[in-house]
């Protein structure tokens, strides 16, 4: 059971005009969180401040997309230390709330970006999924991990930590100053991440809300670690900058162990787009079909034909046939059979 060391920074919300400067004080505060010795850094909305501020187009045009994914990998590596980051990528046409998982050598695990659209933002795809010593990871953009949607798959995939790098937002009415975001009403956060902790049985690193300070922008308050049995363990404060630390004790799975029973888990994520990721369960030897069909019955790919031993398995769908042709958005069956067993999930692929 690894115990795994988890520093969450909460930065300050940084003056109009200065995003260059907010983000090498953001840098330097990776440096010093580094000092404890952390295996995992969580940036919640870590890239913010420079899509207020209009950084790609007006005032810091050097704060790109590959500017600030350099400079978190170089941190990771320069640190030896896993970095998750909630960002804003693909400024200035199109703007997404995103979010990064970098390993220690700095190379690029997983990407997230939020299933819908946020006031200001183009939605994506949902979590992503990833691993951390062996340990299944889900990765959220925006305020994704509130959703209940991706409840059964996060249970079903076994998950043992969900890293959410957005901020929860209740955001009503017109902003305190001209050119401000809206002000925040309520906190879903405290409850709803405790709630989505408990039901996942995963430990959750989270930002907190989000909310405006006076002639300042956009920050994310009250970020912390939840845990499934205890709910918030550790929170930074409501309305400063401040770091985190906590040890958190996962259970990666267990290789070489028989499962019980054959299962089919649900895929992650679903809806998907481009590829999803299916676990099974094989109790006994034998031969084991896994197949796709459409909403017509019809077979249009075959994911895994032929004699498995007892153990789990993962498989990906990449969105093709059998042919190796993408096939259209739409709902799909997943069909696994062995013996007397047959089980289906279903899945929805969104292009």
């Amino acid at each position: 059971m690894p115990t795994l060391r988890i520093a969450i920074l909460q930065p300050p919300a940084p003056d109009y005009g200065r995003a260059q400067a907010a983000w090498s004080e953001l840098l330097a505060r990776i440096d010093d969180a580094a000092q404890d010795e952390p295996d995992l850094v969580v940036l919640p909305e870590a890239s913010y401040p420079a899509w207020f501020l209009g950084a790609a187009a007006t005032s810091a045009p050097d704060l790109a997309d590959a500017r600030i994914l350099g400079d978190l990998a170089e941190r990771a590596r320069q640190h030896h230390l896993y970095i998750a980051a909630g960002l804003v990528l693909g400024r200035p046409a199109s703007p997404q709330n995103a979010a990064v998982l970098l390993s220690p050598d700095g190379v690029e695990l997983a990407r997230a970006a939020e299933s819908r659209p946020a006031p200001w933002f183009s939605a994506g795809r949902g979590p992503a999924a990833a691993s951390i010593e062996g340990a299944p990871i889900a990765l959220f953009a925006g305020a994704d991990h509130l959703d209940p949607r991706w409840v059964e798959a996060i249970a079903d995939a076994r998950t043992q930590l969900c890293i959410a790098t957005g901020a929860a937002r209740g955001w009503v009415g017109s902003g305190q100053a001209p050119g401000q975001p809206p002000a925040v009403a309520g906190d879903p956060s405290t409850h709803v991440i405790a709630t989505r902790s408990a039901e996942t049985g995963a430990w959750f690193a989270a930002a907190g809300r989000a909310g405006v300070e006076a002639d300042s922008v956009g920050y994310a308050g009250g970020a912390g670690i939840v845990s499934p049995r205890d709910g918030w363990v550790v929170r930074a404060p409501e309305d400063r900058a401040g770091v985190v630390l906590h040890a958190c004790e996962l259970t990666p799975p267990t290789p070489g162990v028989t499962p019980l029973d054959f299962a089919l888990h649900t895929n992650y994520p679903n809806p998907f787009n481009p590829e999803t990721t299916i676990e099974f369960d094989v109790a006994r030897a034998g031969k084991v079909k896994l197949a796709v069909y459409n909403l017509l019955g019809q077979q249009i790919k075959i994911l895994s034909d032929g004699q498995l031993n007892p153990g789990s398995y993962r498989v990906t769908w990449d969105g093709t046939n059998d042919s190796g042709a993408a096939v259209s958005s739409g709902i799909y069956f997943l069909r696994m059979s062995a013996g007397s067993f047959a089980q289906h999930r279903r899945m929805l692929l969104m292009k």
